[in-house]
């Protein structure tokens, strides 16, 4: 487990590795580690590992953001041709 305390923005972040998720011990911990941050009035976020290929979500992502890119370039370059049309 990691707690990262944000407390300009007063929020924590506990990141739960899969040992952690099955660690009994470790899941009592938690309800009081979060009743301690909210009485300070922190949000409190809880990330949990997954399962999925970080390299196969990474490349998906990066695709459709390139996606979007070009989509956006192309409309954009189609309007001003409308502009200088009229």
């Amino acid at each position: 487990m990691e707690v990262d305390v944000h407390a300009d923005q007063r929020l924590v972040c506990i990141w739960l590795t899969h040992a952690d998720e099955e660690n009994l011990a470790m899941q009592r911990r938690l309800p009081p580690l979060y009743r301690q941050y909210q009485k300070q009035k922190y949000k409190v976020a809880v990330f949990h590992a997954g399962n999925d290929d970080l390299t196969d979500l990474t490349r998906s992502l990066l695709l459709d953001n390139q996606n979007r890119l070009e989509a956006n370039r192309m409309r954009e370059e189609k309007a001003k041709r409308t502009m200088r049309a009229n």
